[in-house]
């Protein structure tokens, strides 16, 4: 298949690759200027910066296109779309993902795997990470997993096993254990051992100075469709917000130098799941009742997520006249190379303020697509508004995660009564 091909493809299915991106470009000047002031002051704490639009407005082609820009400036990167598999409000999940997806500039291959195997051992960052290691309330499998990695007597086995770890695989404190006999290495008489969720967190703290201290300038996590929190339970979109708000640098004890987090979300998410629904109000009702269970961060965090979604973010806008031009003569011209034809001028829907990107895109190729199957038909198109659905979808399977209608009704009430 033709780069030409594989750029209409993508721009069919709305799914714009980097082929795509460098073709079309993007025309976001006050996004890449709110990026590119984040990634230079992000060696010192993580930064986080929404980006707002509607369906088929061209967030996920601005994702791409900072994917690209961080690349260039030597960043790693991970893209991340939020779903039932990868929920928001699951650090340990989160991580898997971003683990999972992260690439490094000019290379193949897994990213974070990439950038262990190039760590300095003689820089002042990977003597920031060791000394992080040993803080108290680090998992102690992290620290102990170091030694073990960079110990000359260590197999390809016995690394690639702590490279699993550190990308999300489990790994008993047993199995440490053994590997540091085996090295010969004495690690203390116990190892320190967190939850899970701590765990996942701490991953990201660890991963973001593995990453620096192999000469990298940080990591960038760009985080799509987070508008799905908004079908959570009551309680996950609370850890979600929570989860934002962390990701944004407002918890002190998430400390990740060189992380940048982009979030996408729709722009009527605010109205539909904050208002509409009763976040703003429900939210702080619901976290009063959990002061006193061990879930301090949350009721602090969560409050802050909704404000960065109400007050924070940058405006997807839409393209001007003489863009729409320009893209038109691009995307006619791609089209003609994928074919091998001579595409005719089609009609573009009309040009109102609420007009996207996509609708654009998507009138265009299919009436070519029409015209060159069907030379014959008169071909009529019909356009139809896609909204979000919000509805929530709560899982059986977590109990923690479910607030019934019930709750829900007695939260209004109180707040009403107050």
């Amino acid at each position: 298949m033709t780069d030409a091909r594989r750029v209409i493809e993508a721009l069919r299915c709305g799914v714009p690759n980097g082929q795509a991106v460098e073709a079309l470009g993007c025309h976001q000047p006050e996004v890449q200027k709110q990026f590119l002031s984040r990634l230079a002051a992000s060696s010192t704490c993580p930064s986080g910066l929404i980006i707002k639009g509607g369906f088929g407005a061209g967030k996920s082609h601005a994702l791409e296109f900072l994917n690209r820009c961080a690349l260039k400036q030597n960043f790693v990167c991970s893209k991340v779309t939020i779903n039932k598999e990868t929920p928001l409000h699951d650090p340990v999940k989160l991580f898997r993902a971003a683990a999972d997806f992260a690439v490094i500039p000019d290379r193949v291959g897994n990213g974070i795997k990439e950038a262990a195997r190039r760590v300095n051992r003689a820089s002042t960052t990977y003597r920031d990470l060791r000394s992080w290691t040993r803080l108290s309330g680090v998992d102690g499998r992290l620290g102990a997993s170091l030694q073990i990695f960079e110990s000359a007597k260590a197999d390809a086995e016995m690394q690639d096993r702590m490279l699993q770890f550190w990308t999300g695989d489990p790994i008993g404190s047993a199995a440490i254990r053994d590997c540091l006999r085996r090295l010969q290495i004495d690690a203390g008489k116990t190892l320190e051992i967190v939850t899970l969720k701590e765990l996942g967190l701490q991953r990201f703290q660890f991963i973001a100075r593995l990453i620096r201290s192999a000469g990298f300038a940080g990591w960038v996590l760009l985080v799509d469709e987070i508008e799905l929190i908004g079908c959570y339970s009551l309680l996950q979109r609370a850890k979600s917000y929570a989860e934002l708000a962390r990701f944004g640098g407002s918890s002190e004890t998430f400390t990740c130098p060189g992380l940048v987090t982009v979030f996408a979300v729709t722009d009527d998410f605010e109205a539909a799941v904050l208002e509409e629904k009763g976040d703003a109000r429900v939210v702080p009702a619901l976290l009063r009742d959990r002061r006193r269970s061990g879930e301090e961060d949350l009721v602090r965090l969560a409050p802050l997520g909704m404000k960065a979604l109400k007050k924070s973010g940058v405006l997807v806008r839409g393209p001007s006249d003489s863009e729409i031009s320009t893209l038109y003569e691009t995307v006619k011209r791609l089209y003609a190379d994928a074919y091998s034809c001579a595409p005719r001028d089609v009609a573009s829907p009309p040009r109102l303020s609420s007009t996207r990107m996509r609708q654009f895109i998507k009138r265009w190729i299919t009436e070519w697509d029409m015209n060159r199957l069907y030379p014959d038909q008169c071909i009529e198109l019909q356009q139809v508004e896609i909204s979000t659905d919000y509805s929530e979808e709560v899982p059986t399977e977590d109990n923690d995660g479910r607030v019934g209608d019930a709750l829900m009704e007695e939260l209004l009430g109180r707040i009403i009564r107050e």
